[in-house]
């Protein structure tokens, strides 16, 4: 075997890996919808697989635009695109001068980014108050 023989392998190895890592999480986070909550847990979260990433790779990009409503209100957002091969790339908006006009703080910006991860997972937004709702107050710690 040549060394580029050898790398692609390594690297199709690797992209058989994480789908089997994503896959055994997907597997994970349907059945615990589908199964429901356990006694004294809150109800399962909605999931989304259509808006899910496919391959677990989420870019994060700081931008720095006015506030706009149609953007969450400060910019703030996971976007699932289509990858052309019948899965999702998406990617995450984080508008750094929207945060900081407002004070946020490295935990707020910590708790956006989680939240928008959680879409990136294919969770929706919940009634209840958590990572999942859609409005979060702003500490500034």
């Amino acid at each position: 075997m040549t060394k580029k023989t050898i790398s692609l392998w390594r690297s199709a190895a690797e992209a058989m890996r994480r789908r089997m890592l994503k896959l055994s999480a997907a597997l994970l986070l349907i059945g615990a919808a589908l199964v429901g909550p356990a006694p004294g847990y809150a109800q399962a979260q909605t999931l989304n697989p259509s808006i899910a990433d496919s391959d677990g790779y989420v870019p994060v990009y700081e931008v720095c635009i006015p506030e706009d409503p149609l953007l969450g209100g400060i910019g703030v957002g996971y976007f699932p695109l289509d990858d052309g091969f019948g899965g999702v790339e998406g990617v995450i908006f984080l508008n750094v001068c929207a945060l900081e006009s407002l004070g946020a703080g490295p935990n707020d910006i910590e708790y956006v980014i989680a939240h928008e991860m959680g879409h990136a997972r294919g969770l929706e937004h919940s009634d209840d108050n958590n990572l999942m709702y859609p409005e979060y107050r702003i500490t500034g710690i």
